[in-house]
C-alpha cells in the first residue's frame, strides 16, 4: 500500500474532525512544536499534496519569530494576524480562523464543496487541503488552480478558466479509472515523479515568516504589472529575484538567498525572465517590433519585421507545453524554409525526400566556404544560416511553390560536404515527419514564401507545425497544452523612457482583464507585421523607478493606472547582507536623521508617518530621497570598502542633494559629511 495512506491516517488520528472546534491557539501554531496543526498541514503531510512556500500569512494567524513589518498584519507580543479580521486580540483572531477550519472540514465531510469555495479566510491552497483530508480523500490532492486547470483542460474540460476550482477538481477526480489508485493517478496527471517528490521533501522545515516580498508578489499576481519605486539603495533590484521566485512558486527555502539566486538564475536561463532598461533613445521599434535592413544572398538590401524584446517574450509565454512527445519535437525549435532544387517536382527534391536530407549549392566555393572573401556568386546569408544558425532539432519546411510546402522534417545532423553529387553538395541529414503533402502555408503567414534558398520563418510556431502534423495524422501521440507558467519582463529605470511611445497601442492590453485569459480579452493589429497580438495572462511586468529622479513626471496618468506602485524603503524590505558583508547600521542612522526626524520611532513601527528633518525641504517627500541601506553595506574582507562607499557613493549623493535644494539648511548636512570623512579616514 502507498505509505501516503498511512500518513493520512496519522493526521486524522492526531486531529479528528470532532476535536477541531476545541483546538487551542497553541495547538494550531507554535514555533517550538512540530506537532501543531499548521506544521502538520504544511510539512508533515506534504506528500499528500504540497502547500509549502509562500509565507505564514496563509494560515490567518501564526506565532512569529521576528516582528512582522507588513501593513496587512496586526500583531501582539507573540502572534500576528490579518488586519482585515478587524479584531484586537490574538484570541479573537483565532476564533475566526478556527471557525473557518471547522466550517471547511464539516462541509467537505458532507460533500458540500460550495461552502469550501466561498470561504474567504483561507486561500485555495490551505482550504482545499483541509477539504481533501476531511472529505475522506474524495477530491484530488491538488490545491491550486494553476495546477488543476491545465490538467482538466488536457482531459477535455471546455473553457476551464470560467469554471470553479471545485468543478475542475471534481472533473479530474471523476476521470480516475475504477482500478486507479488515487495518489498514483494524481502523480501521473501532475507529471510528478520520484525526483519531484524528493525535491519537495528537501524543503527547509521551518514555517517562513511573512515579509514585504509576499505582499508584492500578491499585488503582482492580481495586477499583472507593478513598479517598484524608491530612493537610491532601497533594494529595488535586490527584490527582483525574491519576487520572481515566489511568483513562479519555486520549491525553495526563501530565507536562503543563495537558493533564491540559484533558482532565479535557472529561470533566466530558461528565458522565463528577461531584462531591459528604458532610456531616452528606446522606442517602439526596439521594444515591440520594427523594420530592420537585411542583405539577401544576392547582396540586395531588403527590410523585414524584427520582433522586439516585449513581443518575443509574449510569444514565448504563449508557446504551448509539449506532452507525450513521441516525435521528439523541440519546443523552442526554429522553423526554416528550404528550397530543394527549386520549385515543383525535380530530381533533387525526389532524392532528398527519399534519402532523408536537404541539399544546397554554391559548390564553386568548395567545402571550406568561409575562405571566400568576396562571395562573387552571392549566397553569404544562406550559407551562414545553413552552417551557423540552423541547429539539430530545428524544423524544416520543404518549399514546393511560393505558397505550398510538401514535407516537414527535423534536422538531425551537422553540415556535410558530399562530392559524389554533381551539384548541391552541401547536405544536412533530416528525419522527415511527413512527405507528399501540399499544405498552403499562406493561411498561417498571410504571405508567400520568397525565392531565397534557406531562411527563418518567423511567422511559424511549433504549435503551427503540430497543427499541420495533426491534420495529416503525423503527430503520433504528441499533444500540446496551454502554457500557464509565469513569465516575467523586468524593466529597469522604466521612467527614463517615453513609456507611452514605447508601449504604443499595447497600453490598453496591460490591464489584467484585457489579457488573453482575462474577462475582456483584447488583441491589437501591429503596424509593421499586421499580425494580431495579445498579452498573455501568464506574462508579468516588473518595473523599477528611482523616485529621486526628476524625470518621474514623464510617467503619465494613463500609464500609471495600468501599474500598481510598490514603495521600497528601509524597514519594509529585508535586505540581508551576503556572507562577508556588513551593514553599517550606525552610519545609516546618522545619515537617515538628515531626512526624517522620527527615525528611532520608525524603527519601532514602520507604519508611522515620516516626519521630515528640520534641514529637509518640505518641497520633497523624505521617502522619495532617503538614501537606502545598500550604500551602507561593506565588505569585511576589503579594507577600502568603507572608504569607497563613503567617499564615492554616500557623500557625492548628499552633495548632489544639496545642489538640488533637497536640504534647506546645509550646516547639519555638511557636519555629517565631515563626520563621515573622519570615519572613512580613521576606521
Amino acid at each position: 500500500m502507498d505509505p501516503r495512506y498511512e500518513l493520512y491516517d496519522q493526521f486524522i488520528k492526531r486531529f479528528p474532525i470532532e476535536s477541531l472546534s476545541t483546538m487551542t491557539l497553541e495547538q494550531y501554531t507554535d514555533l517550538n512544536r512540530a506537532d501543531s496543526f499548521c506544521y502538520w498541514i504544511e510539512f508533515k503531510t506534504r506528500r499528500l499534496g504540497s502547500i509549502a512556500g509562500g509565507s505564514s500569512f496563509k494560515f490567518g494567524i501564526y506565532r512569529y519569530a521576528n516582528r512582522p513589518l507588513s501593513k496587512k498584519i496586526q500583531y501582539d507580543e507573540k502572534y500576528a494576524w490579518y488586519r482585515w479580521f478587524k479584531v484586537d486580540t490574538a484570541a479573537a483572531a483565532f476564533d475566526i480562523v478556527r471557525n473557518a477550519i471547522v466550517e471547511v472540514a464539516n462541509a467537505a465531510a458532507q460533500g458540500n464543496y460550495k461552502v469550501v469555495e466561498e470561504n474567504k479566510v483561507f486561500g485555495d491552497a490551505v482550504k482545499w487541503k483541509i477539504a481533501f483530508i476531511y472529505s475522506g480523500m474524495k477530491i484530488m490532492p491538488m490545491y491550486v488552480r494553476s495546477i488543476i486547470e491545465p490538467i482538466a483542460e488536457k482531459l477535455g474540460y471546455l473553457n476551464p478558466r470560467a469554471a470553479s476550482f471545485y468543478d475542475l477538481n471534481k472533473y479530474v477526480y471523476d476521470k480516475k479509472g475504477a482500478n486507479d489508485e488515487l495518489f498514483s493517478y494524481s502523480d501521473r496527471m501532475g507529471g510528478w515523479g520520484e525526483g519531484k517528490k524528493e525535491e519537495v521533501e528537501s524543503i527547509h522545515e521551518s514555517i517562513m515568516e511573512p515579509n514585504y516580498y509576499d505582499d508584492i508578489t500578491t499585488a503582482l499576481k492580481d495586477k499583472k504589472s507593478i513598479i517598484l519605486q524608491g530612493a537610491p539603495g532601497t533594494g529595488k533590484t535586490y527584490a527582483i529575484p525574491e519576487i520572481v521566485t515566489r511568483l513562479c512558486a519555486e520549491d525553495i527555502d526563501f530565507s536562503d538567498r543563495k537558493k533564491v539566486m540559484d533558482s532565479f538564475s535557472r529561470l533566466v536561463s530558461e528565458k522565463r525572465v528577461v531584462f531591459t532598461t528604458f532610456h531616452q533613445s528606446m522606442d517602439y521599434e526596439d521594444f515591440v517590433e520594427g523594420l530592420k535592413p537585411f542583405v539577401d544572398e544576392n547582396e540586395n538590401v531588403y527590410y523585414d519585421v524584427v520582433d522586439g524584446i516585449f513581443k518575443t517574450i509574449c510569444k514565448d509565454a504563449s508557446k504551448p507545453i509539449i506532452r507525450n512527445n513521441s516525435i521528439d519535437l523541440t519546443p523552442d525549435a526554429t522553423i526554416w524554409k528550404v528550397s530543394l532544387g527549386g520549385t515543383y517536382e525535380n530530381e533533387v527534391r525526389t532524392e532528398c525526400l527519399k534519402n532523408s536530407h536537404i541539399r544546397i549549392g554554391w559548390d564553386s566555393y568548395g567545402e571550406n566556404y568561409e575562405e571566400q572573401a568576396a562571395y562573387a556568386e552571392g549566397g553569404r546569408i544562406v550559407l551562414d544560416a545553413f552552417y551557423n544558425k540552423m541547429t539539430e532539432g530545428d524544423i524544416v519546411f520543404s518549399c514546393y511553390s511560393n505558397k505550398l510546402i510538401d514535407a516537414v522534417g527535423i534536422i538531425e545532423g551537422e553540415p556535410e560536404w558530399h562530392d559524389e553529387f554533381k551539384s548541391l553538395k552541401r547536405l544536412r541529414k533530416v528525419r522527415w515527419l511527413i512527405k507528399g503533402i501540399k499544405e498552403d502555408i499562406t493561411k498561417i503567414t498571410g504571405k508567400v514564401m520568397t525565392l531565397s534558398t534557406v531562411y527563418k520563418m518567423n511567422d511559424i510556431s511549433v504549435e503551427h507545425v503540430l497543427e499541420i502534423l495533426r491534420k495529416h495524422s503525423a503527430a503520433g501521440s504528441t499533444t500540446s497544452e496551454r502554457n500557464t507558467k509565469p513569465y516575467v519582463i523586468v524593466i529597469d529605470e522604466i521612467n527614463r523612457g517615453n513609456v507611452s511611445k514605447i508601449f504604443g497601442e499595447l497600453i490598453t492590453l496591460l490591464e489584467a482583464d484585457k489579457r488573453t485569459d482575462g474577462s475582456m480579452p483584447l488583441t491589437v493589429s501591429l503596424p509593421y507585421s499586421k499580425k494580431d497580438l495579445g498579452i498573455p495572462s501568464n506574462l508579468y511586468l516588473i518595473g523599477t523607478m528611482n523616485t529621486a529622479d526628476r524625470s518621474l513626471s514623464q510617467f503619465d496618468y494613463a500609464m500609471r493606472r495600468r501599474f500598481r506602485f510598490i514603495t521600497m524603503a528601509y524597514g519594509l524590505v529585508d535586505m540581508k547582507p551576503a556572507p562577508g558583508k556588513v551593514f553599517q547600521e550606525e552610519l545609516f542612522a546618522k545619515v537617515s536623521k538628515l531626512f526624517i526626524s522620527n527615525y528611532d520611532k520608525y524603527l519601532e513601527d514602520v507604519n508611522v508617518r515620516l516626519v521630515p528633518a528640520e534641514c529637509f525641504s518640505l518641497e520633497f517627500k523624505p521617502i522619495d530621497l532617503w538614501i537606502g541601506p545598500s550604500y551602507f553595506i561593506t565588505d569585511e574582507n576589503e579594507p577600502d570598502s568603507l572608504y569607497n562607499n563613503i567617499f564615492y557613493e554616500i557623500i557625492p549623493t548628499l552633495e548632489h542633494y544639496i545642489e538640488d535644494g533637497v536640504f534647506v539648511n546645509e550646516e547639519p548636512v555638511n557636519a555629517v559629511i565631515e563626520e563621515l570623512k573622519n570615519i572613512a579616514l580613521n576606521p
